[in-house]
């Protein structure tokens, strides 16, 4: 099933690899999850998910080949970063979604600038694909269906004691 997106990040050319891809959607999966009442968390929708990874996808894919070699850089620290953050030898997109919460987590909060940007570098692309339009746009508040809509003409009111004519029909005040 073709979910339609309104992302338009030129032709359909992909830029990562299906490993680069997995990651993605693992880091997508923590960044994108809520939790429940007892705190325990609940992954998000996997069709909101695969778009998500999808978009993220093109719109690497669409970058020049020094953007698409620097993410695949980027995908492989990420996948790494397990044994740094929390002595695990499991790469990111094997640990638990639990787990994965808490790597996004310590990497955010890290006294190291590097690795809070190696957060920075996933969760702002995901974050703006996801939430851009349609239901997920909705919960942010946003008065749209996408980003893209133009907002109604909101009628110009005259202040009260202003001086302010409007045009006759005719073009003169």
């Amino acid at each position: 099933m073709q979910l339609a997106s309104s992302h338009d990040h030129g032709p359909e050319r992909r830029g990562l690899r299906p490993a680069q891809r997995r990651i993605v959607r693992a880091i997508a999966q923590a960044l994108l999850s809520d939790a429940d009442e007892r705190g325990l968390p609940i992954p998000p929708d996997d069709l909101w998910l695969d778009e998500v990874v999808d978009d993220f996808d093109k719109m690497i894919g669409a970058g020049s080949p020094d953007i698409r070699r620097g993410f695949f850089a980027l995908t492989m620290l990420m996948e790494r970063m397990p044994v740094v953050m929390m002595g695990s030898v499991r790469g990111a997109s094997k640990l638990s979604l639990a787990d994965r919460i808490v790597l996004l987590e310590a990497l955010e909060n890290s006294r190291m600038g590097l690795l809070a940007t190696l957060m920075v570098a996933f969760k702002i692309p995901i974050t703006m694909i996801a939430y851009d339009q349609g239901e997920a746009l909705a919960m942010t508040g946003f008065d749209r269906p996408t980003l893209a809509s133009l907002r109604g003409k909101a009628p110009i009111r005259k202040p009260k004691g202003s001086l302010l004519v409007r045009p006759a029909t005719g073009g003169r005040a």
